[in-house]
């Protein structure tokens, strides 16, 4: 586990001095600017990337009810586009509402919804044992 963990400080700070290196903004600065932008929440993650001729931070945030992608240009810091997804996580899980769910698997090919509810079990069916 310490192992890991020291892997993983070492693959952020080398990806920082690389950045810096290139007159990037740090993996940190490009997650400040982000959380300013869409006030608040809980960084996901970041990843460094290019988009077209470009070079990008995206930072994945999440606030209770909404879950954002944001670009940020990794030589100027500008935010470049905001992506805005319904539902929220808990513990690193995506959640949706009950009504964006039930859409969700009516939607899907061949989706059906067997039971909205979290009180009642779903129909058996046959063949099914209990």
């Amino acid at each position: 586990m310490k192992r890991t963990a020291s892997l993983v400080v070492l693959v952020v700070l080398a990806a920082s001095v690389i950045a810096a290196a290139a007159g990037l903004i740090s993996k940190a600065q490009a997650e400040r600017d982000a959380l300013k932008a869409v006030n608040g929440g809980s960084v996901i993650q970041a990843v460094l990337g290019t988009q077209g001729r470009l070079r990008i931070w995206s930072v994945d945030i999440a606030q209770p009810t909404h879950e954002y992608e944001v670009h940020v240009d990794a030589h100027a810091g500008a935010i470049l586009k905001i992506i805005v997804q319904p539902g929220g996580t808990v513990n690193g899980r995506f959640l949706l509402t009950r009504p964006e769910a039930e859409h969700e698997a009516e939607n899907a090919p061949g989706g059906t919804v067997l039971d909205a509810s979290s009180k009642k079990k779903a129909p058996r069916r046959s063949g099914q044992s209990t």
